[in-house]
């Protein structure tokens, strides 16, 4: 939905109550203005999980083959990465931005479920917030 964005007031599509540009700018000044809170949100969210399951609120695996059913590509191509990196057929990358050892396969497109991109979870999540250029990145590496 196109709306007048009311910071920059320009007439663009609307994400958060600015228009994406706007939003990723103001996330952005928020990442950087608290570098410890990605640690902290992360160590919150390990013990709300937890917490979750010792009271059984949600069990796990009902709640992933919801998720499965509802997305049946991507569920494939997660399965076929893990069943390689298993076997030995992939070995797990690093981040294609930073270099962090810990990372995961993304991918951007699930019909094509070897086409991945290795990135930390931080990045991953700036990736999707929109903060980080994948494309830019793949041509600057050659990846």
């Amino acid at each position: 939905m196109k709306k007048r964005c009311p910071k920059c007031k320009k007439i663009r599509l609307f994400t958060h109550g600015y228009c994406k540009k706007c939003y990723s700018e103001y996330q952005m000044k928020w990442l950087k203005a608290d570098i410890n809170r990605e640690k902290r949100s992360r160590e919150c969210d390990k013990k709300y999980q937890k917490r979750k399951r010792l009271l059984r609120l949600v069990n796990k695996t009902e709640e992933y083959n919801i998720w499965r059913a509802k997305h049946p590509n991507s569920s494939s191509a997660h399965g076929k990465v893990n069943y390689l990196i298993n076997i030995g057929k992939i070995k797990r990358g690093v981040c294609c931005i930073c270099g962090n050892k810990r990372s995961y396969a993304h991918h951007e497109n699930y019909n094509k479920p070897l086409d991945i991109i290795w990135l930390c979870p931080s990045h991953h999540k700036k990736y999707h917030l929109g903060l980080v250029d994948i494309i830019k990145i793949r041509k600057e590496k050659k990846i």
